[in-house]
């Protein structure tokens, strides 16, 4: 799963598109399960929160943090895996994917029930972030989210047991 609230589709149009649409070589019908991992951007450079007022590189994103991509995580429909789409990010100096690993495999349809439930939920919280940015500049209300969803994500006892893997699978496109 991504961190898709701060995605830009204006951005993203602008920016350049592959010629066509680009789907999994991986069979999904021999995919059991995944583990549950929610990638996110980061700097390498980052030391907060001094860099927000020294870097010559920060770039604001709605909640004054950084934006270390040029459109955000965007949820590009014509990249598909196992989830409704693929991550498109253009990476800005210094920026960096990175994730937590939360120690939860799932079944491949829970994933994608909580892959859209989360992308429901940061909707409707940046719908309301928008709306009450006069009153939380600094968004708090999606810090709210990545908090609980970090809660939730680390206590799910539905999935299978941290256990092992026989494969690391991560298809990447470059344009």
């Amino acid at each position: 799963m991504y961190e898709f609230e701060w995605a830009k589709k204006d951005l993203w149009q602008r920016a350049a598109q592959p010629e066509k649409s680009a789907s999994t070589s991986l069979d999904s019908t021999q995919v059991e399960s995944t583990e549950l991992l929610h990638w996110r951007e980061h700097c390498l450079e980052c030391a907060l929160p001094e860099c927000y007022k020294a870097c010559p590189l920060y770039a604001p994103r709605p909640d004054q943090k950084c934006a270390r991509f040029a459109y955000g995580i965007y949820p590009n429909p014509n990249l598909t895996g196992l989830l409704d789409c693929g991550a498109d990010i253009q990476f800005r100096r210094w920026a960096k994917l990175e994730t937590t690993l939360f120690g939860t495999m799932l079944d491949v349809r829970w994933h994608r029930r909580l892959h859209q439930l989360d992308k429901y939920a940061s909707r409707i919280v940046n719908f309301l972030s928008e709306i009450l940015a006069r009153v939380s500049p600094r968004r708090r209300l999606n810090g709210a989210l990545t908090y609980f969803r970090n809660i939730l994500f680390r206590n799910l006892s539905f999935g299978r047991e941290h256990g092992p893997y026989d494969a690391f699978v991560l298809e990447c496109y470059s344009l």
